[in-house]
């Protein structure tokens, strides 16, 4: 079975392999990797930055989920755009994370650190946040890690973030790879937690 591979910005490919650990393929050595979520990353080249990661991935209160690999018809950045907007919710996501009668989205504070771009205090009220049932207003914190990989943490009632990972085959064609770790109603929720056990055989195939 071939392990798929992806290769991300600037100088990290990510694996999908149950050890995650031991050489990669055409030989080249394994110099960092998430074992908890049953990934191993790639460094491409001598550059020193870190693995790109969301802060709840690491938190042994969440459970953490691997969605994807999704091909996309669609260029890395406009993948990243959607991912970032969180102006379409009322539109695009309306009953769920957005309202069309409530579609404002207040100021919020964004600088740019050693470590990207990062914006605090992302509010917006949402009829189902959590699939729970029920409605709140949500504050988001959004890191933009490279020009590729983003992550997001969404405080409120319960606690959810999301990694997003893309890979550019061409200008209209990309993979998009996202990590989910959420603190709430673990029992309700489908698929292996990437902290116990090997990876999906669904997922670890092309």
């Amino acid at each position: 079975m071939r392990l798929p591979r992806v290769d991300l910005w600037p100088r990290w490919k990510v694996r999908l392999d149950a050890g995650a650990s031991g050489p990669g393929a055409a030989g080249e050595s394994l110099r960092g990797h998430l074992s908890r979520e049953r990934c191993a990353w790639r460094r491409l080249g001598s550059g020193v930055s870190p693995i790109p990661t969301c802060e709840l991935l690491e938190d042994p209160a969440y459970k953490v989920l691997l969605a994807g690999p999704y091909r996309v018809r669609a260029s890395g950045p406009r993948i990243m755009e959607n991912f970032l907007d969180v102006g379409h919710f009322p539109f695009v996501h309306e009953g769920v994370l957005g309202d069309r009668a409530r579609p404002e989205i207040a100021d919020y504070a964004a600088e740019i650190t050693s470590s990207g771009v990062v914006a605090t205090g992302v509010k917006v009220f949402q009829p189902d946040p959590y699939g729970t049932g029920h409605g709140s207003t949500a504050s988001y914190t959004y890191r933009v890690h490279r020009p590729l990989s983003a992550s997001f943490v969404k405080d409120g009632e319960h606690s959810f973030g999301m990694l997003l990972s893309v890979t550019p085959h061409d200008a209209v064609d990309s993979t998009a790879w996202m990590w989910m770790a959420m603190n709430y109603e673990h029992d309700r929720i489908s698929g292996p937690n990437l902290r116990a056990g090997p990876a999906d055989p669904r997922v670890a195939t092309t």
